[in-house]
């Protein structure tokens, strides 16, 4: 997680503690950030549209992912207003307030998108009207977004929780429970849902695959193991989003490394020893990852082996990679967007996006990547040659 804003979430029973922002008594070493990179700029970018959520997000609401689903953008802010944008044009379709701080989201799928709140409740909008189809309770404060497939919707809460509800009126159909580690990680990534199966990473390391319908675990499967002399070093958080191509499984721990899975033979392929708990971007060709010290990677699909690395923005606490056509784009702290060749790693443009930086991963739809900020303001932006 970034240097300077690491958020770590400690278990003691059913009780938890949020250290937000760390102060200058920290566990977490402030390390000088590389100072801005300075390059020749071969390409400018054009600002679309932008759109105000109307608030900013802290350190403890970065992770609330925009979701793009059809036509829209759906984003949500941390005061519990969400919103839908027609990803062509800007235009909200329609805005609804929850009134409930949300701390999960935003998911989607089955024409419904999905919010959970610090509260611990978990709402169904309708993805066209905004309307509430209908709102349940869980177990404990839900850390990503919920995501629906086969008549199933699969929450994650803190208490190390895993929960299918149904998907017409939320009832629980099945319920899966792994013990937390008593330092982890402030949010988890979102389930991958495919197949029928759900793929979720956990705090102790480990990958574990149920089914949607019944929530029977198929199997489980370690991507690190706890090592160090203190909790913090021992942390193993499998907080990156896992990443499914051509049936083989991408994931990463915080302290471990990146792995690729063959799903069928349930077998490691490769791994990289590259440490992150951000989302991933992949092409036909390479996986790009920003590791725990903002170094931007690329890794041969097929091998693992290291292509490139850039180590131009460490420290500067950098958002996910996004694929952006022949561009790669990252957001450091002072809310900078740089543009990289993914040929070589090297810069080629960049743009103040605002804020301090980006609250997830940028969305790309065609040749738009669409950025939320920490100020609260959604934005579409491209890529044009000078």
């Amino acid at each position: 997680m970034n240097i300077r804003q690491l958020s770590i979430l400690i278990l003691i029973g059913t009780a938890f503690l949020v250290s937000c922002s760390p102060s200058k008594n920290s566990i977490i070493p402030e390390l000088e950030p590389a100072e801005r990179p300075k390059f020749d700029k071969t390409q400018s970018i054009v600002r679309n549209w932008s759109v105000s959520l109307g608030a900013g997000f802290d350190s403890a609401h970065v992770g609330l992912t925009p979701r793009l689903a059809g036509e829209n953008i759906y984003a949500a802010s941390p005061e519990g207003r969400v919103v839908a944008v027609n990803a062509e044009t800007g235009k909200r379709a329609w805005t609804v307030n929850l009134r409930e701080s949300v701390s999960g989201g935003v998911g989607a799928g089955i024409g419904l998108i999905f919010l959970g709140t610090y509260d611990g409740n978990v709402y169904a909008l309708d993805a066209s009207t905004g309307a509430t189809r209908w709102t349940v309770p869980v177990t404990s404060v839900v850390t990503a977004p919920p995501m629906a497939s086969d008549g199933r919707v699969v929450v994650r809460t803190a208490d190390g929780r895993l929960t299918g509800l149904n998907v017409e009126n939320g009832a629980e159909v099945w319920s899966i429970v792994r013990e937390v580690p008593s330092l982890s990680l402030l949010g988890d990534a979102e389930p991958l849902l495919e197949g029928g199966v759900a793929i979720v990473g956990f705090p102790n390391g480990k990958l574990l695959a149920a089914g949607l319908e019944e929530g029977r675990v198929l199997w489980e499967i370690p991507v690190a193991y706890p090592r160090g002399r203190n909790e913090l070093e021992r942390l193993v958080d499998v907080d990156a989003p896992t990443s499914l191509v051509r049936g083989v499984l991408f994931s990463a721990s915080y302290s471990g490394a990146i792995i690729a899975l063959n799903v069928e033979e349930r077998a490691t392929i490769w791994n990289s020893e590259v440490a992150t708990h951000h989302a991933f971007a992949i092409d036909t060709q390479y996986l790009y990852a920003v590791d725990r010290d903002s170094r931007v990677v690329a890794l041969d699909l097929l091998t693992g082996q290291t292509v490139w690395t850039n180590e131009q923005l460490l420290y500067r606490e950098l958002s996910a990679p996004a694929n952006l056509g022949p561009y790669l784009i990252v957001s450091d702290f002072d809310g900078v967007v740089y543009v990289m060749d993914k040929r070589n790693g090297d810069f080629v443009g960049d743009y103040k996006v605002g804020g301090e930086g980006l609250v997830s991963q940028p969305l790309i739809r065609l040749d738009q990547a669409y950025l939320l900020n920490t100020s609260g303001e959604l934005r579409s932006i491209s890529v044009a040659r000078r």
